[in-house]
Order: structure tokens, then C-alpha cells, then sequence
């Protein structure tokens, strides 16, 4: 018995401290996020925000906007799919938030893909996205009439239908508005509320991803609209509009509730005022607007616009926000990446995953007798299984990448592997099942070479199947040459072992949720391969229970530091909602 006490102590205090973050409530949200991260409910985003970790589960997002449809929605959609949006504002017709995210929705696809027949997000014709689009920026302008959101849109969706004029007045309409609102604010709150009754509180990252997902995706709409037009022939109709797009900024200057709309309406002057050679690295720098208004009044003149529009005063307050907002900084540091980032968001679900692993150590050691002679016999198999498996599950995503992006690819395309692993696993089993007979042990043994370097052969442009036959190999090899490892170093190795396999079943389940079973599976064959490589000593179980311990120290620091960051998102985004009026105040725009 008191050679077992350190047992029960490790063991005892482990599991107070897993049950200490479930059911505390300063910390049970962050547990449930770690279990909703190791069975594939967040992704790493790939977006324009960067490699950003997010709740796709959580949040209702899905790889394809045109993936699924209710019978019937009765507040703001909590996904994104975009039939989804564009039923709910048929619903919805004379709620103007429900109408300004069809719109906004509409400009996650490239404003250059224009209004053409291209098929986007897998199913959807995106000419039809546009038309859905301009029916809710046409229906806006009725509902919200003095808001120059819509007004501005909705010229820029006739435009890419071809319909100039109608553009060039809508957008004169937009010029003479009062306000300029996209109902973003309305919306995320509405969606983090459905969030908040379905799942309850989940930490700040939510609400954060909810904001940029609805404040993004149109601002790029405008500023590239005034490109277009700089870029054609400066006659009076082309020139009008330009004024009325600049009155659409120095708006969205002045009364845009959000930090990233005054920086735009900094990105307009920019894009309607300078020539083509204007260099985007430039544009915090104190560049000097005056020639350029000057031209522009004197274009103004020279082709007789009925509502002319002199930029000045515009400009000048561009000028004080740049000095005080730097976009360089804005664009390229933005602190809340190193938030939402790999470091931040997956210590505390791999030092979960690998306490879990280190306990399936123990678990599977305490039932082998020292000495056993099968666990030597089938650790050459058992690894090699899961090296199939790996190979298989990065050779597939090589496919895809090839796939999506032929130009990187070789001249010699990649096979298609997938029926390797399955394959493999059977018959690895079949030969490590023979192990248990004298008569066919070598046949067995050198059948599995034969494959592994046949594999090889038929595989070489895929380095990953270079794997199983080095791992085959080098278990044989340590089966006959290596001793038990000193209990020091033995615990050393098992700790990397278990936080290894943590990170690797980690990265599998952020990279698709229909992946995840595939790398428990592999958890479940790297640890058997780790007590097989024990080859039936003790030494594991002696040290499985001080390795579990020290990772649920590990786990209860990643859980400290992600409560602790959760407090800066909170005060970051209680002072990102004031930023906008504080820099207009400083830089006195009124």
C-alpha cells in the first residue's frame, strides 16, 4: 500500500484539478471550448483576418453558404450560409438589419468577379448572389431612405450589372444622406445572443468573431468602386460620381460607429484622388492631398458637374486621423491576432488530450507482465499501422492542395492513396497475428519489408510513404538491440510522447471535423505503440502517474493564461467600441 501512495496522490490531484476547470464557473466555458476543439467544432480560419482559430461549431458557420435551409428562421440567422440570410430578409423586408446582410454577405466573394455566371462557395451562381443582393440594397432604400449604406450598394451592384447611370444616381442619392449605418452592431449582438441561449457563455472570442464577421466583408466594396471609376474616361457623369463617392466617405468619416469605416473613408480619398502609380505602402505616410484636390476641383470645373465637391476639408481631417491612427499599425500588427492565433488558443486542449494519453499509458501497461514477449513481437506492426496512417491522412491534403492549385504542382501528379491506410491496417494485422507462430514468424516479418518497400516504389513522388517501411524497420531494430531506458529519461520521453500525440490529434482536429476520428485513432496506436515498446517493463507504470500530474499542471497553466487573455479581449473590445468617436474627437472631425 505505500508503495501505491504516490499513485493515488498523482492520480487523486490530477483529477481534482480536471473537475476544479469543468466545474468552476470562472473556467467551465474554457473547458468546453477545449473539448469542442478536440472533436473538431473549431478550424483554423485561413481568412483574410489570417490564421485565425475559430468556433465554427459554436457559431453556426459552415465551409458552404448554400449548404442548408430551414423551414422557417425567427431571428438572425446564427450561420453562414447566405439562402439562409436572403430568406430571412424575404421574411424580414422591412427590417433593415436583416436587408444589410444579404448586402454585406454578398461582398465575401471578390467585388473583380463582378456579376458573372462564376459558381462560388461550391454551389451558388454568383450572378444570382448579386441579384439577391441589389433586391435587398433596392428594398434598403425604401425602408432607410436617409442611410447612405444602402444607397451607396446598390450603386455598386448596378454598376457590375451594367447599368451606369442608375449607378452614378444612386450614388448621388448616397451623397445627399445624412448617416451612414451597415446595422452591423444590431446583428452580431442578435447572433451572440441566439449563441448565448444555445451554449451558454464561451468566452470573449465569440463576440469578437461575430463583430468582424459582420463589419468586413462591404467596406472593400466601396473603396474598389472608386477605383473603377478613377480609372475611366473623366467625362461629366464619371466625375460626378467621384464627387458623390468622396461625399460617401468624408460620411462614413464622420459618422460610422467603428474605427476600420474611418479608415476607410481615409482608403477612398486615397483611391479616388491619386493616380495609378499610388503605392498602397504609402498610404499612412503624410502624403501630401492638396495638388491632388486641386486637380480634382479644377476637373470638376473643366467638365461642368452640376453638384460639385471640394475635397479639402475632407482631406485635412484624413490627415489628422492618419497622424493619429497609423494603418501600417491597424493592418499589420493587429493585436488581437496574436490572440486568436495556434499558440494562444491550443495549449490548454493538448495538455487535455495528453493527460488523457498518459492515463491510456498506464491503463494499458498495468495489465502487461514484465517480460511479455508479444508486446516486442507486435510493436513492428502496430507502428507501422499508424505511420500508414499518417501518410495517408497529409498525402491526401498534398492531393488537395495540388488540386486547388495546379500551377505549384510538379509535372507528375500525386497518386491516390486513400485506400492505403485501411488496406495496410488489415493486412499489418494478418501479420502480426502470424507473430503467434513459430512456423510463420519470419514469412510474416519478411512479407511486411516486401510491402513497405513496394509501397515505396509505387508511391515515390509522395515523400510521406517513405514513412511506414523507416518506422517498420527501426521498430524491428529496436526490438532486437535496445534495453530498458533509465526511469528518469523513460518519464522524459513519455511526457513528449503524450504531449506529442495531444498536438498531432490537435492539428488533425482543427484541419476538418470529419478528420477527427482519424486522429483518435492514431492516439489509440501511437499509445499501444508506446507500451509495446516498454516490451512489458514497469517502468511505465511507475512513471505514467508523475506524467500525468505534471500535465495537468500544464493544463491548469494554459487554462490560467487563456482566463487571463479572455480579460484583455473583453477590455480590448469595450475600448475598440469608443475608438472611432476618440480619434474623431482628437482629430476634431464633427
Amino acid at each position: 500500500m505505500k508503495k501505491l501512495s504516490y499513485i493515488y496522490v498523482c492520480y487523486g490531484v490530477s483529477l481534482a484539478i480536471v473537475l476544479a476547470v469543468a466545474v468552476l464557473p470562472v473556467s467551465s466555458w474554457a473547458f468546453k471550448n477545449h473539448l469542442d476543439i478536440l472533436t473538431g467544432g473549431w478550424r483554423d480560419s485561413g481568412s483574410m483576418l489570417g490564421q485565425w482559430i475559430q468556433p465554427v461549431r459554436l457559431m453556426g458557420k459552415s465551409a458552404l453558404l448554400n449548404t442548408y435551409k430551414p423551414n422557417t428562421v425567427t431571428t438572425y440567422p446564427n450561420s453562414d450560409l447566405l439562402s439562409v440570410f436572403v430568406e430571412h430578409a424575404h421574411q424580414n423586408p422591412t427590417d433593415p438589419a436583416a436587408l444589410a446582410h444579404v448586402v454585406r454577405r454578398n461582398f465575401t466573394a471578390p467585388y473583380s468577379a463582378g456579376a458573372s455566371d462564376k459558381v462560388m462557395w461550391g454551389t451558388m451562381n454568383l450572378k444570382t448572389v448579386r441579384q439577391d443582393a441589389l433586391w435587398a440594397a433596392t428594398q434598403g432604400t425604401r425602408v432607410d431612405p436617409d442611410n447612405a449604406f444602402f444607397w451607396s450598394e446598390k450603386a455598386v451592384l448596378l454598376d457590375m450589372f451594367g447599368e451606369k447611370q442608375p449607378a452614378y444616381d444612386a450614388l448621388k442619392k448616397a451623397g445627399q444622406c445624412h448617416r451612414f449605418e451597415e446595422y452591423g452592431e444590431r446583428e452580431a449582438a442578435a447572433r451572440y445572443a441566439d449563441m448565448l441561449t444555445r451554449a451558454g457563455y464561451r468566452g470573449e472570442k465569440p463576440p469578437v468573431l461575430y463583430w468582424a464577421d459582420v463589419l468586413l466583408p462591404h467596406y472593400a466594396s466601396i473603396k474598389n468602386y472608386g477605383v473603377a471609376l478613377r480609372k475611366r474616361a473623366q467625362t461629366k457623369d464619371t466625375v460626378q460620381a467621384q464627387a458623390d463617392i468622396l461625399r460617401v466617405g468624408e460620411l462614413l468619416q464622420r459618422t460610422d460607429p467603428h474605427l476600420i469605416g474611418v479608415i476607410v473613408a481615409s482608403g477612398v480619398a486615397t483611391d479616388v484622388l491619386f493616380p495609378e502609380d499610388f503605392k498602397r505602402t504609402s498610404i499612412s505616410g503624410n502624403k501630401d492631398f492638396r495638388p491632388r484636390v486641386a486637380a480634382f476641383n479644377a476637373l470638376e470645373k473643366a467638365t461642368g458637374v452640376e453638384l460639385p465637391y471640394d475635397p479639402s476639408p475632407f482631406t485635412d481631417r484624413v490627415m489628422r486621423i492618419r497622424g493619429l491612427v497609423r494603418e501600417d499599425t491597424m493592418f499589420h500588427k493587429d493585436p488581437m491576432d496574436s490572440m486568436f492565433d495556434w499558440k494562444s488558443t491550443t495549449p490548454a486542449p493538448i495538455s487535455l488530450l495528453a493527460l488523457c494519453v498518459s492515463l491510456l499509458v498506464a491503463g494499458l501497461t498495468f495489465k502487461i507482465p514484465p517480460g511479455s514477449e508479444y508486446p516486442r513481437r507486435l510493436l513492428p506492426y502496430i507502428a507501422a499501422i499508424s505511420a500508414f496512417w499518417i501518410a495517408t491522412e497529409y498525402s491526401a491534403r498534398e492531393i488537395l492542395l495540388q488540386n486547388g492549385t495546379p500551377m505549384f504542382s510538379g509535372a507528375m501528379g500525386l497518386p491516390d492513396a486513400r485506400w492505403v491506410a485501411p488496406v495496410c491496417t488489415v493486412a499489418f494485422i494478418v501479420l502480426a497475428l502470424m507473430q503467434f507462430s513459430k512456423r510463420w514468424r519470419g514469412p510474416a516479418t519478411l512479407a511486411g519489408v516486401v510491402a513497405c518497400v513496394g509501397l515505396v516504389l509505387w508511391a515515390y513522388p509522395v515523400p510521406y510513404f517513405y514513412l511506414p517501411p523507416i518506422v517498420f524497420l527501426g521498430a524491428l531494430i529496436l526490438n532486437r538491440f535496445s534495453k530498458p531506458l533509465p526511469l528518469a529519461l523513460n518519464a522524459v520521453l513519455l511526457f513528449a510522447f503524450c504531449a506529442g500525440v495531444g498536438l498531432l490529434v490537435t492539428q488533425i482536429a482543427l484541419s476538418g471535423q470529419d478528420d477527427t476520428w482519424i486522429g483518435y485513432m492514431l492516439a489509440a496506436s501511437l499509445t499501444t505503440c508506446a507500451v509495446f515498446f516498454a516490451r512489458g517493463s514497469t517502468r511505465l507504470l511507475r512513471v505514467a502517474p508523475v506524467v500525468t500530474l505534471l500535465m495537468s499542471v500544464a493544463y491548469l497553466g494554459a487554462v490560467a493564461v487563456e482566463i487571463r487573455q479572455n480579460q484583455k479581449i473583453k477590455v480590448a473590445m469595450e475600448s475598440w467600441s469608443h475608438e472611432a468617436d476618440l480619434v474623431r474627437a482628437e482629430a476634431g472631425v464633427r
